[in-house]
């Protein structure tokens, strides 16, 4: 049995490809750019893209339990030295996969770091799609264990 405050959350399997993918693209194209610019690089900066977010969508049901059965990418827009989402393009994917997915709603986020551990980055992010769902989820995805 669940504990009251916990949550369980069913990933279907196109939502890890897309993430993966995601993650793989990001970091081959900072080591393009890095090679590009003859720039030594570790191995381990080169597998770990700078900032990979994305949308999560699908069902919550009574009781904590999170289908995801989608997932998107989210556009970041450095705005005054900060980072932010990109606001249109978020509200426009949303409701173009409303339009074609009407019973699955926005249900959180993905993030794909060199760290399991959430950042103040990753907080300030929260908290803002919070005000789109106030039981968003965060995941985590730790990109340096991959080629573990």
């Amino acid at each position: 049995m669940l504990a009251r405050d916990s949550a369980v959350a069913v990933l279907h399997p196109l939502v890890l490809l897309n993430i993966s993918e995601h993650a793989t693209r990001m970091a081959a194209l900072v080591r393009c750019r890095k090679d590009a610019n003859n720039t030594s690089i570790s191995a381990t900066q080169a597998a770990l893209p700078p900032l990979v977010l994305g949308a999560l969508l699908g069902n919550q049901a009574d009781g904590g339990r999170h289908e995801v059965f989608l997932s998107f990418e989210l556009k970041v827009e450095k705005e005054n030295g900060k980072l932010d989402i990109d606001s249109a393009h978020f509200e426009t994917r949303l409701e173009q996969l409303r339009v074609i997915f009407p019973n699955h709603e926005f249900i959180g986020w993905y993030v794909a770091s060199s760290s399991h551990h959430v950042s103040p980055l990753m907080l300030e992010l929260h908290t803002k799609l919070v005000s789109i769902n106030p039981s968003a989820l965060l995941l985590v995805f730790d990109a340096s264990l991959a080629g573990e």
